[in-house]
């Protein structure tokens, strides 16, 4: 989410004109989960504006045949470890070669992967949610079948949100970390206070403006990202 730009380049005159600072709410976490593997969507009940917690499901994909390669990976895990340790329990009579018992070692190592990989997989059948998030856009439906790498949603936590704004860089001095400013939103007129968090060290030669990100103060209610307003710093 842009922040407009604001004009603060030197006049005629050789002032910079009285064009007031502004800043936009936006927030902190912010993604676009894409589908892990390719498949059919057998569940996807969320809704464009719909709330999801950290952790809850939000889609499942048809597994079937991969729950079956893991089944057989595990198997195969089983059988090899079984066998390497009868390899150890032959090596105690000296009745089994030391290649034998490596051969078998390795098997052990092979099938363990395998089964880390399957399961690797497996993990991909079931889509969570990684924040507390409000879905913003959905791109597929249930029982549709998408590829690995789809985007199959949006999700936006519009409770956690700081203000971005693009300041004149020639007071780039007074941007210091926590000093205190007030964001008036133009949407509801609310005030809003917060401190400056960090300033992105990169100076638009063209515009004189340098970004400056901020956090906001307490828990204020009412707030959405893309709110923006007029910014004033503490004298």
């Amino acid at each position: 989410m842009g922040v407009l730009s604001q004009d603060f380049g030197m006049n005629d005159l050789g002032t910079r004109p009285s064009t007031a600072m502004r800043g936009q709410l936006r927030p902190v976490n912010h993604t676009v989960l894409s589908a892990g593997l390719d498949g059919k969507l057998i569940s996807f009940p969320v809704k464009s504006g719909v709330t999801v917690k950290k952790g809850q499901t939000i889609a499942r994909f048809l597994c079937e045949q991969e729950e079956a390669e893991h089944m057989a990976a595990v198997a195969k895990r089983d059988q090899a470890a079984k066998n390497h340790e009868i390899n150890q329990k032959l090596d105690e009579f000296k009745n089994v070669s030391e290649l034998d018992i490596s051969i078998s070692a390795a098997e052990v190592e092979i099938t363990q992967a395998e089964v880390k990989r399957t399961r690797a997989i497996l993990g991909e059948c079931r889509l969570v949610a990684p924040f507390d998030a409000t879905v913003t856009e959905k791109f597929v439906q249930t029982f549709q079948y998408v590829e690995k790498g789809t985007q199959l949603l949006e999700l936006v936590d519009t409770q956690t949100l700081e203000v971005e704004m693009v300041l004149p860089s020639l007071d780039v001095r007074q941007y210091v970390r926590n000093t205190e400013f007030t964001l008036v939103l133009d949407e509801t007129g609310q005030r809003v206070s917060a401190r400056v968090d960090r300033v992105v060290n990169v100076i638009d030669p063209v515009s004189q403006t340098v970004r400056v990100i901020g956090r906001i103060a307490g828990n204020p209610r009412g707030l959405m990202p893309g709110m923006s307003g007029v910014v004033s710093f503490s004298p």
